[in-house]
Order: C-alpha cells, then structure tokens, then sequence
C-alpha cells in the first residue's frame, strides 16, 4: 500500500518570495496541517519517505515523532523543478508565471531550463522509478509534492497525454492531501 501525501501549507504557497525549491519552509498553518496528518494516521507505516526538500521533512516530522521505530528514508521524490533554480532566486510564484507559461507553452519534454533544472522526460522518469518500488506488502507513506503526484496519478491511468495536456489538466491536490495510491 503507497499513500502520497502532499506537504503542508508552505510560504512558497502563501506568495512569499523564495530563494531555492529545496529550502522553503512550511507557514504555521503548514505545521498545524503536518500535526493534523499525524494525528489522523491509526495505522502504523512500514516506511516513512520524504523528498529532500525541507517542506516534505516537516510535514513528516510529526508522524516519524509518533512512530518513532518506523524507518524514514530520502527518496528522489522531490517537485519537478523545471525552472532553473539560480534565475528564480528572490521571486514570488506569480513573479515566475510568465517563465512557468512559456516553459509549458514550448512543449518540449527534454529541454532543461539550466542548471538544477530537469527535463520533463527525466521527471518521468523519477515518478516511474517510484512506480515500480515493491510497495505491495508493506504500507508507505511517501511524503512529496503537488506535481509529482499528479504525476503519478497520470502514470497509473491509461491517458498519454503531452507535456503540454499534462500541465494544462493536472489536478489541484490541496497541500496536507493524502492519496491512496
């Protein structure tokens, strides 16, 4: 059994500006979602992962903190950064939106924005490489990001859909969200 669990409410979320994809924190509402989470679980995790953006890790916290004997591990689960990190330092999520438009309207999914960034394909295959863990007799609990459970959900159905279709149909999954995988 897989549970993806989207991180909690971050300042990136809030508009506040960031410096680097991997270090943005969770708001305090953010923390009061990752203890939500944690009081929720009634059922033990054989694993515990998180990506290695700080925002996975807190969100986590909690849960590990309640079942301090379960494993946690650092997967390659980490949001698709198609926006060179080092041009996006000191912008808002609505300062990037006419990069974020453009990338998506190129429709290219091998082009790599610069360095840090990663192709759409290479994102791919990230999503597809957790996709085929063994997660069939244990019960993991994935701590990750918006786009790369809609990733995963579009790798479970039978759609095929571009670069371009995946972006413009992706789903809003609210942040602290879990899905049953």
């Amino acid at each position: 059994m897989l549970w993806l669990i989207r991180h909690g409410e971050s300042i990136a979320n809030l508009g506040h500006k960031t410096d680097n994809p991997a270090s943005i924190p969770l708001s305090e509402n953010g923390i009061v979602q990752a203890k939500e989470i944690a009081n929720n679980f009634i059922i033990k995790p054989d694993l515990i992962v998180t990506s290695s953006y700080i925002r996975t890790l807190q969100t986590a916290t909690p849960l590990i903190k309640k079942y301090p004997d379960t494993p946690v591990e650092t997967w390659d689960v980490h949001e698709f950064t198609y926006l060179c990190p080092k041009t996006c330092v000191k912008t808002t999520t609505e300062e990037r939106k006419p990069r974020v438009d453009k990338y998506w309207e190129k429709n290219d999914p091998d082009y790599i924005d610069g360095e840090g960034a990663e192709s759409f394909n290479q994102f791919l295959q990230r999503v597809q490489n957790l996709i085929n863990t063994n997660h069939e007799d244990k019960f993991i609990v994935v701590f990750t990001h918006e786009l790369f459970i809609n990733a995963c959900l579009l790798k479970k159905s039978i759609y095929h859909l571009s670069m371009k279709e995946f972006f413009e149909n992706k789903a809003k999954i609210k942040n602290a969200k879990i899905i049953k995988f």
